[in-house]
């Protein structure tokens, strides 16, 4: 087999560099995990949140990653004003003190009127169709948002 010249292996190298960079780029924009084969619970979640994100995105539903909620920290999406949406798997709870932790921020958010869902790996990557459509569920009847409730307190889950 014919060699190309080596003017057009080094065009065909940036080329192909320059449409890896673009794609790298593209992949973080959308917070794909960096490394596909990481197979770290860590980075597992990562891959799961993705997917979640991909899915809202395509969905054109306003979402915040890693939003700060006071008394809780960091939550993993937050839809709207109050849908918390965590992901992550049983991988994930290495100890009794992280899956205390967890439901401590449950506690924590419903007390503040936030509506938590807690997904697991085989929700997300297994059971897909049937979570997708509870969270569409969730958005249709506007849960996602706060109302004030009767002589101005609040907030409320919308009805």
């Amino acid at each position: 087999m014919p060699s190309l010249p080596s003017s057009r292996r080094s065009s065909a190298a940036r080329s192909i560099r320059g449409t890896s960079t673009r794609c790298a780029r593209r992949c973080r924009s959308v917070g794909a995990p960096r490394s596909i084969g990481s197979t770290s619970a860590g980075s597992r979640a990562v891959g799961l949140e993705t997917k979640v994100r991909l899915f809202l995105r395509s969905r054109r539903v306003r979402f915040r990653t890693q939003a700060p909620l006071e008394g809780v920290g960091l939550v993993d999406v937050l839809v709207g004003d109050r849908l918390v949406i965590e992901v992550d798997g049983w991988g994930f709870h290495r100890s009794q003190s992280q899956f205390e932790n967890d439901r401590r921020r449950d506690f924590e958010l419903v007390a503040r009127g936030y509506l938590v869902l807690r997904l697991s790996y085989r929700q997300v990557m297994h059971d897909w169709e049937r979570t997708s459509a509870g969270i569409l569920a969730l958005l249709a009847r506007q849960e996602h948002r706060w109302r004030i409730g009767p002589g101005g307190t609040g907030p409320f889950p919308a009805v």
